[in-house]
């Protein structure tokens, strides 16, 4: 179908002798906010990378019906010890639609700025990224991504180490990104945050334990599949909502 952004089938993906992620199939539309949700270990990394085509599927396919994509590693794979300002961070998100041998200008800058506001940040713009706390870098990393302007954004753990405000105000952030034709998968831990703000939620645990209506997290026995046997609590938990 022309609205699928994202299209993923019989994808199986480990590392070297562990398989992360078993016959995973999923198809996520143009416009929505779909969470990934499992514990540490159930593959949520490795299907964005897959995805993205960091790593290889061992089978199956992971594919993108779009050029435009905005990539959010974890913060802890990326190097924080160099020479850079945040400035020259979120102006690493313009690179590949700036094209080969064009430098950024003040436009450019000035976009960035503007990204920086977007996730809080901008009195951050002219430090160096050494200085920062987990919390900013983790927003100077959102606005990188924002920068890059994409039509697809893969986002992983985007709001780990920030403080619920910020949390909440990222939270709205891709509410309308979403609403204005963005698509977005987010792998996160925040279970209530995708109950009040998500469109759909991807249970994984080496496999999709379930996927639907973010409803089925109120689910005791999707919780239990997906975490074992001591599923997170949830304000919102219930037993008596059914699921496919």
């Amino acid at each position: 179908m022309s609205d699928v952004v994202v299209t993923v089938r019989g994808l199986t993906a480990g590392y070297r002798d562990r398989v992360a992620l078993r016959d995973v199939d999923l198809a996520v539309r143009r416009g929505e906010l779909v969470g990934l949700v499992g514990p540490n270990g159930s593959g949520k990394s490795t299907l964005l990378k897959c995805v993205i085509g960091l790593l290889r599927p061992r089978a199956g396919t992971a594919s993108i019906a779009t050029r435009s994509v905005a990539y959010l590693p974890q913060a802890e794979e990326l190097r924080w010890d160099l020479p850079l300002t945040v400035e020259d961070v979120v102006l690493m998100g313009m690179i590949p639609r700036l094209g080969v041998g064009r430098r950024p200008g003040e436009a450019e800058r000035a976009a960035s700025r503007v990204a920086l506001e977007r996730v809080l940040a901008a009195h951050l713009w002219g430090r160096t990224i050494d200085e920062l706390s987990g919390g900013e870098r983790q927003r100077v990393l959102i606005a990188r991504a924002l920068a890059a302007d994409g039509e697809l954004y893969l986002l992983d753990e985007p709001t780990n180490g920030v403080d619920a405000t910020t949390e909440e105000e990222l939270m709205h952030l891709f509410q309308a990104m979403a609403a204005s034709g963005r698509t977005l998968v987010v792998a996160t831990h925040d279970l209530s945050s995708v109950l009040a703000h998500f469109h759909r939620v991807v249970c994984l645990n080496g496999r999709v334990v379930a996927q639907g209506a973010v409803g089925i997290l109120r689910d005791v026995e999707v919780l239990r599949a997906t975490y074992g046997g001591h599923p997170p609590e949830t304000p919102l938990l219930t037993s008596d909502v059914h699921h496919e």
